[in-house]
């Protein structure tokens, strides 16, 4: 918890037991952000932390979705390493579940940019199936870009780019067709 968030807590204010900051959840919920993002009335209010999802209502969860755009779209999921809520393991189980081709084995990446010792940090781990690439962002729980931003930064920018993770990897031909929609 930040020191502004205990504060505010000590001062009898409510604060959101999770990330939570008022300013965060009063501009989500105003009128204007709710209709640029075309948010129906009907959702109700945000709130950060919402304790009363169910999710085992669909038993596949979300993994329906990487099935039904394989071939489509080529997809990267990313987990922090220390990620309580949604462990990396849990991830690896219905990902391999997916029986994808292994396009390119288990790798770590270095941290990008950085000079000395700090060159020699492991940022993550990088794994290529057809059509569906996973990482892994070391020191990261299950905000990966708020725990560990350059790494995450690092890992999703240059996936998005189509560049090497780390700047040292030797670029690996991967000959996957349909990976993005034409």
């Amino acid at each position: 918890m930040s020191a502004e968030k205990a504060k505010r807590r000590e001062n009898g204010d409510k604060v959101h037991s999770c990330l939570g900051s008022d300013p965060l959840t009063s501009y989500l919920n105003s009128a204007i952000v709710k209709e640029a993002l075309h948010v129906k009335s009907e959702s109700g209010v945000w709130y950060d932390c919402q304790n009363d999802i169910d999710y085992t209502v669909l038993k596949e969860g979300s993994q329906f979705i990487y099935e039904e755009l394989k071939g489509k779209i080529a997809m990267l999921h990313y987990s922090g390493d220390k990620d309580g809520v949604v462990p990396t393991q849990g991830t690896l189980g219905w990902i391999n579940n997916l029986n994808r081709t292994e396009v390119a084995p288990w790798r770590s990446y270095k941290e990008n940019g950085t000079i000395g010792e700090a060159a020699k940090q492991i940022a993550g781990y990088f794994w290529q199936l057809d059509g569906l690439d996973f990482g892994t962002v070391h020191g990261a729980g299950h905000l990966c870009p708020q725990d560990q931003p350059a790494r995450s930064y690092q890992l999703v920018v240059n996936w998005m780019l189509g560049n090497p993770i780390d700047p040292d990897w030797k670029v690996v031909e991967q000959k996957v067709e349909n990976d993005f929609i034409q």
